[in-house]
């Protein structure tokens, strides 16, 4: 979505903020993507997918108050790491699609002590649902140790 026009869009967005040194993060994505422009009608094609992803998402949650799930395939990871692991992110690429509310919480640690999150996604307009649920599983589930770090 972010990449169909080349990136351009992202670039106003970042000069109209005043952004002129992009994180690590964005400017790999805006690299990954500069070479990617699509015609007007593969964009409308791609609008059209989203909105019947959306749709499917919604009839699948009519029949549920929550969903939970891990809020990656991975535990935590290095900081700037996320998009060379971006296929981990699927969980939380489907919340942002259909763009339902959505909270995550510590549910576990690895026995390298990385936290595992848990991440709770309500329907629209519905953030009370998924805020209650994870200030129930905080609760539940107590404090946890910071993770130790090591050089």
């Amino acid at each position: 979505m972010l990449g169909g026009d080349g990136g351009a869009g992202m670039r106003r967005v970042l000069e109209a903020v005043g952004t002129t040194e992009p994180s690590p993060l964005i400017a790999n994505m805006l690299a990954v993507v500069s070479s990617i422009e699509q015609p007007a009608s593969q964009y409308a094609d791609l609008l059209a997918r989203w909105d019947r992803f959306r749709l499917g998402a919604m009839a699948f949650l009519d029949r549920f108050d929550v969903v939970l799930s891990p809020v990656a395939g991975v535990p935590a990871l290095p900081h700037g790491t996320t998009f060379e692991n971006i296929n981990q992110f699927g969980f939380v690429f489907t919340h942002n699609l259909t763009g339902w509310p959505a909270a995550a919480v510590r549910a576990g640690t690895t026995p390298t002590g990385l936290p595992i999150g848990v991440q709770i996604a309500a329907g629209p307009w519905r953030e009370d649902r998924a805020l209650a649920v994870a200030r129930h599983l905080e609760s539940a589930l107590g404090p946890f140790p910071p993770p130790t770090i090591t050089a």
